[in-house]
């Protein structure tokens, strides 16, 4: 059923991302970038929970630095992911991630980097939207 509303949800993902928007004043960008967040997808019959952060400027990393990506808000509720970086610092660029949130920008559905595996997320702890992300490790 997940699968199915994911599905529908980004039926419309493509004809919508024609803005871009990553300004303060947008609802979506000050709720990503103002609050913790859960990623989880299932794998193999197994449910994956992780955090992803959003940083203001457009940048988003797993906190355990398995991955770092850039993100733009492409309409009201559409975010899309685009991968920099996976674990142990190697590129992966160009592997896109499309989230759409609901109206209270509190929960997500959408597909992860691989374009197949569905995935979900809620907003936890709130955060200082002014944080910056972590460093990255140098190998």
């Amino acid at each position: 059923m997940k699968t199915i509303a994911i599905l529908l949800c980004l039926i419309c993902v493509p004809s919508a991302f024609c803005g871009i928007a990553t300004e303060e004043g947008d609802a979506l960008v000050t709720a990503i970038t103002s609050f913790k967040w859960t990623w989880e997808e299932i794998a193999s019959g197994k449910k994956k929970t992780e955090e992803i952060n959003f940083f203001r400027g457009g940048t988003a990393e797993n906190p355990t630095l398995l991955w770092t990506a850039r993100w733009v808000v492409n309409g009201k509720n559409l975010l899309m992911l685009e991968s920099v970086t996976r674990r142990g610092g190697e590129p992966f660029e160009g592997h896109k991630a499309y989230l759409r949130f609901d109206s209270t920008f509190t929960h997500f559905v959408g597909v992860d980097f691989n374009g197949n595996t569905p995935v979900e997320g809620s907003r936890k702890d709130a955060v200082d939207p002014e944080r910056k992300p972590t460093p990255t490790k140098p190998k």
